[in-house]
């Protein structure tokens, strides 16, 4: 799998917290949830660029399967409503990752990227608010953290970093 570093994913250690937690309180079944945040382009050189989420805030929500081996988000369209209008309208942030863990290991299994490929296209006219979704994957053993992406029709591991913020 190509790694990219022109794409990274920033959390803090704070975040990171919380994501360790919302893993431990789902055990032993797979946890899930939501960070939002900003997205920027930043000039790193003469026509080169990065492109840098930085989370914000994570909402750990209950996975719609109890299962060691799947997660499904949010089929409670109301808990989905107040969690995006507290991030969006309340905070000015928009969703930038779907989080969740794996048994073993933080990468993406078939299903997750069968459904990265799903959310990646454009509804009608409209365009995608998933699309180009960061999908942060935590080992639930080691509680190791990866961040990945489909972009340009392309399954891409992303630069993770973890800040003292």
């Amino acid at each position: 799998m190509k790694i990219e570093k022109d794409i990274v994913l920033v959390l803090s250690e704070k975040i990171v917290a919380e994501l360790k937690e919302c893993n431990i309180n789902a055990s032993p079944t797979e946890s899930c949830g939501l960070i939002f945040g900003d997205i920027k382009k930043l000039e790193t050189a003469k026509d080169d660029y990065q492109i840098q989420y930085t989370g914000k805030r994570f909402y750990c929500l209950k996975s719609n399967i109890e299962s060691y081996g799947s997660f499904a988000l949010i089929e409670d369209s109301d808990k989905y409503f107040e969690i995006h209008q507290d991030a969006v309208y309340n905070r000015q942030l928009r969703m930038i990752s779907i989080f969740h863990s794996h048994p073993v290991p933080a990468y993406p299994s078939s299903i997750d990227i069968e459904n990265m490929k799903y959310l990646d296209k454009d509804i009608g006219t409209r365009r995608n608010p998933f699309k180009n979704q960061i999908w942060t994957i935590m080992d639930m053993n080691t509680e190791k953290i990866n961040g990945f992406i489909y972009y340009n029709k392309e399954l891409l591991q992303i630069d993770l970093q973890i800040k003292n913020k």
